[in-house]
């Protein structure tokens, strides 16, 4: 039998901090060159729904490109209007 005491799990961390500085700093560029413009999350690069939770409560529009990608962007909140195909 084989030993799986030693394996490990593999997982996200995720520094709210970080992602928040990230965010925050991209909003402001935007701001201060060019007021026609807005900051969207590629869903598919991270579909954690808690993520994609927070990018919405920040403001970050949606960016998907299937189906799936729309579903789960409004299920986590987003409203039609906040997601760019």
């Amino acid at each position: 039998m084989k030993d799986y005491k030693n394996l490990v799990t593999p997982y996200y961390m995720v520094k709210e901090k970080i992602v928040s500085d990230n965010v925050n700093g991209f909003l402001d560029a935007l701001t201060e060159y060019g007021n026609n413009s807005s900051l969207a999350y590629s869903i598919k690069t991270n579909t954690l729904p808690f993520l994609i939770q927070w990018m919405q409560s920040q403001h970050v529009m949606a960016e998907v490109v299937s189906d799936e990608e729309y579903e789960l962007a409004r299920i986590c909140g987003y409203d039609p209007s906040e997601i760019v195909f």
